[in-house]
């Protein structure tokens, strides 16, 4: 259950120095996927009764794989992200060429 743990780091750091990037990062996109993706996760462990009032609360009999599936979901969400920042500027250099 600690799989939702990675993107929510993520996400933490993410909203801390989103105004030190560049606007053409789009930060706002990459901070809705990582947010909702942690959202997303609590909900979805909330909703199998995942979650628990007592120890170990948040924590799987397997803590290693579940913080190495929150690695990949968030390497995919960068991925993601990246692809979305690389087809902006493409397009955006395409607009310029053409004008």
């Amino acid at each position: 259950m600690g799989c939702f743990t990675i993107p929510l780091g993520a996400a933490i750091i993410g909203s801390v120095i989103r105004n030190k990037m560049p606007a053409h990062m789009k930060m706002s996109s990459l901070l809705l996927m990582l947010w909702g993706g942690s959202v997303m996760l609590v909900v979805d462990h909330a909703w199998n009764k995942e979650i628990v009032a007592y120890p170990p609360f948040l924590l799987s009999e397997n803590l290693a794989l579940d913080l190495l599936l929150g690695v990949a979901m968030t390497l995919a969400i960068f991925i993601v992200w990246g692809i979305m920042v690389y087809a902006g500027i493409a397009r955006n250099k395409k607009i310029r060429a053409s004008a």
